[in-house]
């Protein structure tokens, strides 16, 4: 029996690996599973073929969860050999064994001979991200959870701070809970700082909307927090790039759900890129991006210095 889970949150995939073996393999639910993590730099397919075929001595159910395997979402480090006993495997698999394959990404290539053998005799569930108001109902549960109380005003700075994804939010609240004193907001801004994704996005519309006092104040707090000028540029290009893909197909008049569905990006980040763009153009997105070109030049042959470089870009980029 195989499962092939596919999402772009680790936790909502766990999440929904549990479920679907409550419902299809009840049997097995107590069953301690066997994690191998394909992310890890000595993941190693042979050692999944061997985990497959040995003999649970503790239990006669096998439960095997293969995260993030290679192949399925980027490139594939299998050989023609492997993929050859991988197929043979999935065709094959013993009886006793439950197979729950989850992939961190938002969609998959079904066409892949590494995926195609799990298809044939087993299912494919997609999982959908928290839209913005399950996520904020998903953090006061838990909290509730977690005996955390505070008032309106420090919930909303604490869902300003949070990270988007479920496992780091869920550290973080955890950090929260230990935290022996009253939360209010001046303890969360020093407890919690806002994620970086969030801050350069904050940062992208600062600039495409030409507000200079807003990007030099979250610049400032970017330099607070240690973060390289330099590594902004291509985060910021990035984000610009976003946002003229979603204004070029907004000329198509193409919906937001079409959208989505085109660029195949990760539901938050989309929805920023969807917002930001507003009130913007093509042309001003592409103007910005040769201004970053040319400033990541500059910097990295050492005609001007990265903080004056990146100070003076904001300046000129909202005039």
């Amino acid at each position: 029996m195989n499962v092939l889970i596919v999402g772009n949150d680790r936790f909502l995939l766990k999440q929904h690996a549990k479920k679907w073996l409550e419902t299809q393999a009840p049997f097995a639910k107590d069953v301690d599973p066997v994690v191998m993590d394909g992310s890890s730099t000595d993941f190693k397919w042979d050692e999944v073929f061997e985990e497959i075929l040995t003999i649970s001595f503790f239990s006669d159910i096998k439960v095997i969860e293969l995260m993030h395997p290679p192949g399925f979402a980027n490139t594939s480090t299998m050989s023609e050999a492997q993929l050859k006993q991988w197929t043979h495997m999935i065709e094959q698999l013993p009886k006793e064994v439950i197979l729950i394959v989850m992939v961190e990404a938002n969609k998959i290539d079904q066409r892949l001979k590494i995926v195609k053998p799990l298809l044939v005799k087993g299912k494919l569930i997609q999982v959908s991200g928290l839209s913005p108001n399950e996520f904020r109902k998903f953090v006061q549960r838990q909290c509730d959870l977690r005996n955390m109380s505070m008032d309106s005003a420090t919930f909303e700075q604490l869902m300003y701070r949070l990270p988007k994804q479920m496992t780091p939010c869920l550290n973080e609240l955890d950090k929260l809970a230990n935290y022996p004193h009253k939360l209010d907001q001046k303890t969360m801004s020093l407890l919690l700082s806002v994620p970086l994704e969030e801050n350069v996005f904050e940062l992208s519309k600062a600039i495409v909307s030409k507000n200079l006092k807003k990007a030099l104040h979250i610049y400032g707090d970017l330099q607070t927090l240690k973060h390289d000028p330099v590594a902004l540029i291509p985060s910021i290009a990035w984000q610009l790039r976003l946002m003229f893909q979603v204004l070029l197909l907004q000329r198509e008049r193409l919906s937001s759900f079409e959208i989505r569905e085109r660029l195949n990006e990760n539901d938050f980040v989309l929805s920023k890129a969807i917002e930001y763009a507003k009130g913007s153009s093509v042309e001003r997105i592409v103007d910005l991006l040769e201004h970053l070109a040319s400033l990541d030049q500059q910097i990295k042959s050492g005609k001007v210095d990265k903080k004056f470089g990146f100070e003076l870009f904001m300046i000129e980029a909202t005039r």
